[in-house]
């Protein structure tokens, strides 16, 4: 195509009605001339790679969305610190451990930016949303003990305040927070879930990953990360697992990967809600949106494909479930790891 300005036009035929057939988010044209530099890109970031094969040997984790805005049972919310305070860590670790999971996936920093350690970086970033107690290295402890990993969520749109920065400024800022994080936790974080990468790529296309991948790497070169595109495709190859943040139960895995779908070359982890939503603001916990037995299908069809499965539970602030969801992942466990 010659230099200026053109038009590409797209045109469907055959349509009976005015409904509509497809949404278009965008259209990304690449030169031929780039193909060969994109396709030694993408080699080296997959050959970088950390080893997933432990995620695909549990088979299945937890996800807990507890939050500054988590509620107890009967509704009331403590300040934050204070109910970082007040966690019982142990009664958590045991309460995973009766449902079989192999890990957990656990927030730091959400809607609102807390984070439930004595991060200096963060503390900079973020002045009184920072704790002096330690929960991610006492829950990191208490659940490597038995023998389950923490991976870490991270929400990285808000944690380096991406849209009210300059580009630079988010990057540098995230990757000292990452950096921080790695020095200080080690092989104690295997992995971290980070949100809101697709929106991050469209306003910060030239993003160096390689750069940022070797950020999360810091204190623990086998830690592995994902960077969530939601149902799009994934924004990189320098990342090592699908974020399957799908809700419901998806078309199963072929040998760790997606068949068919937006993401064929992550190794596949399904992101499932117990409950209709992602964080605990109400006191009543509904009833859970699966049952046991279909849960555990879908798990053992997924773990059969060399998949792994990640279930979202409500979890109230004082670090308690509804006992119904726990029940179903309690039968979720005798029927899995048995």
């Amino acid at each position: 195509m010659p230099i200026g300005n053109q038009e590409v036009g797209l045109k469907s035929t055959g349509l009976l009605n005015d409904k509509i057939l497809l949404n278009i988010r965008s259209v990304e044209l690449i030169p031929v001339s780039a193909y060969q530099s994109i396709g030694k890109e993408n080699k080296k970031g997959v050959n970088s790679r950390a080893s997933t094969e432990w995620l695909t040997k549990t088979g299945y984790g937890l996800m807990f969305h507890w939050t500054s805005q988590s509620v107890n049972p009967d509704g009331s919310n403590k300040p934050y610190e204070q109910a970082v305070n007040d966690f019982d860590v142990k009664k958590f670790a045991d309460m995973v451990e009766d449902t079989g999971a192999g890990y957990v996936i656990f927030t730091i920093g959400h809607a609102e930016q807390y984070c439930p350690a004595p991060i200096k970086s963060w503390e900079k970033l973020h002045p009184g949303k920072t704790t002096q107690r330690d929960l991610i290295e006492e829950m990191a402890n208490a659940l490597n003990v038995k023998g389950i990993r923490l991976i870490c969520y991270m929400n990285s749109y808000g944690t380096a305040k991406f849209g009210k920065v300059d580009n630079v400024e988010f990057y540098k800022t995230f990757t000292d927070i990452l950096k921080e994080f790695g020095d200080r936790y080690k092989e104690k974080v295997a992995g971290y879930w980070f949100d809101c990468w697709y929106q991050i790529f469209e306003g910060f296309p030239d993003i160096p990953f390689e750069d940022f991948f070797k950020a999360t790497k810091t204190g623990n070169k086998d830690r592995i990360i994902c960077l969530n595109s939601w149902i799009y495709p994934s924004v990189t190859p320098w990342q090592e697992f699908w974020a399957g943040e799908v809700a419901s139960p998806v078309a199963l895995p072929e040998n760790g990967f997606m068949k068919d779908g937006p993401v064929p070359d992550l190794q596949y982890q399904a992101l499932l809600i117990m409950e209709p939503y992602w964080v605990q603001e109400k006191a009543q916990m509904p009833n859970p949106r699966f049952t046991s037995a279909e849960l555990s299908k879908y798990i053992r069809d997924c773990i059969d494909n060399k998949g792994s499965v990640t279930i979202n539970l409500g979890i109230y602030q004082n670090g308690t479930l509804g006992e119904k969801a726990l029940q179903v992942m309690r039968e979720v466990r005798e029927q899995i790891r048995k």
